[in-house]
């Protein structure tokens, strides 16, 4: 939900901004004769309360940026719908769909294409550095969901990163890093598990893949040998191996299968074999065999 508003707000602000980048005065509502004077490049009579400002609608705004800007194509401006639809349903409803909010964030980047310039600013002032690969990405048709989400939550994870960091002695970074590496992971299943370390493709530090292991069917291995004899290898099974999560105890990044694909992360481990007990041990026949039934 506050990811909905704040596409929404962004795009609004921008919007407002662009508009009075051409002229204050196409902002005020022509109702308030205060607000027209107020916004106007003649006003000789000093600001009034923000509380007292009134302005027009953010459709409006809209329509107004449509006539001046040929880069709004209808496209663009049905998009900006879709943007204030998704934070209006967020801020009066406390709804949002994923699948709504995923879209409002691709029509954030072009709408913000197509408004830059705005005075002495261009796109590159909009977003901040940390943000730019989803930017990309978000500008890509070719790029899938999962790793546009993928790439929002490295870019999430660096900015954590960051922050935990911040404030912290040079001298103390490595050690606090390690200390934080040895904290492990969790991952509650009932299944076999197995744990193979890796490197975070947010902050570099070592994270652990949880793996879900599969155990194949008993096989009883043994050879021949020349003198007729056997050599008795025992009982074994295969081990195949499916990556089930990706978590880094450093920077709180989490990827889940999916999501392995679209970043730099190798998840591959090949089949193993393991000794087991011989697994009829115990076995007894019981009547119906005796009797072949």
């Amino acid at each position: 939900m506050q990811a909905a508003l704040a596409i929404g707000s962004a795009a609004e602000y921008l919007a407002r901004a662009a508009l009075a980048n051409h002229d204050p005065l196409l902002l005020a509502a022509h109702t308030s004769a205060k607000s027209l004077i107020m916004l106007s490049r003649a006003n000789s009579t000093g600001p009034i309360s923000p509380s007292d400002l009134r302005t027009i609608a953010i459709s409006e705004v809209w329509t107004r940026l449509g006539q001046i800007n040929t880069r709004l194509t209808p496209e663009v401006l049905a998009a900006t719908k879709h943007v204030m639809n998704v934070r209006n349903a967020a801020a009066h409803m406390a709804l949002v769909e994923t699948a709504d909010l995923e879209k409002a964030a691709r029509a954030l980047v072009s709408i913000i294409d197509a408004l830059h310039p705005v005075g002495n600013r261009d796109e590159g002032d909009f977003w901040p550095d940390s943000l730019r690969d989803s930017v990309q990405l978000l500008r890509l048709n070719i790029a899938t969901v999962a790793q546009r989400r993928a790439q929002a939550k490295i870019d999430l994870a660096r900015e954590h990163y960051r922050s935990l960091l911040q404030g912290v002695m040079p001298a103390e970074r490595e050690r606090t890093q390690v200390f934080l590496e040895d904290r492990g992971v969790h991952f509650v299943a009932r299944e076999r598990l197995r744990k193979e370390s890796a490197v975070c493709p947010a902050c570099g530090r070592r994270g652990t893949v949880t793996y879900l292991v599969e155990e194949g069917e008993p096989e009883h291995s043994f050879d021949e040998t020349r003198g007729g004899m056997f050599v008795d290898y025992g009982w074994s099974r295969v081990l195949s191996f499916s990556a089930a999560v990706f978590q880094c105890p450093v920077c709180d990044l989490q990827l889940s299968p999916d999501e392995f694909s679209g970043v730099d992360l190798d998840v591959d481990l090949e089949d193993e074999t393991e000794d087991i007990e011989d697994p009829y041990a115990d076995w007894e026949p019981d009547e119906d065999y005796l009797r072949g039934r």
